[in-house]
């Protein structure tokens, strides 16, 4: 089995970042999924998205498959701009939003 390519999983990370950071934008500002953190979600897309692709094809195409999944989330936009979600973006990460329970309330 081939190592890990620190790239492919480089590249896999900051992609998820991106996409997290869309979606909450998105959720900012349509007021919906306010309990939602980045660090919950980035790790959900980890565990349900990410993790899928890597038990049907193994780690090193796995991770290539679900940072191409990753990338069709998300609209190409310049280095610079603020990262935007596609169509399909927002239809996946709305359904994936809707089943992360919602994080406890801590009340001091």
């Amino acid at each position: 089995m081939k190592a890990q390519s620190p790239n492919t999983a480089l590249q896999l990370a900051l992609t998820r970042r991106a996409v997290a950071c869309a979606w909450l934008t998105v959720c900012h500002e349509q007021q919906r999924y306010l309990r939602l953190t980045l660090v919950r979600l980035e790790s959900y897309i980890e565990m349900e998205l990410e993790n899928f692709y890597l038990r049907q094809y193994g780690v090193e195409q796995g991770q290539e498959i679900a940072c191409a999944f990753l990338n069709d989330l998300l609209v190409t936009t310049p280095v610079n701009a603020t990262p935007c979600l596609s169509f399909l973006g927002n239809v996946v990460m709305d359904e994936l939003s809707s089943r992360i329970n919602p994080a406890p309330v801590t009340v001091h």
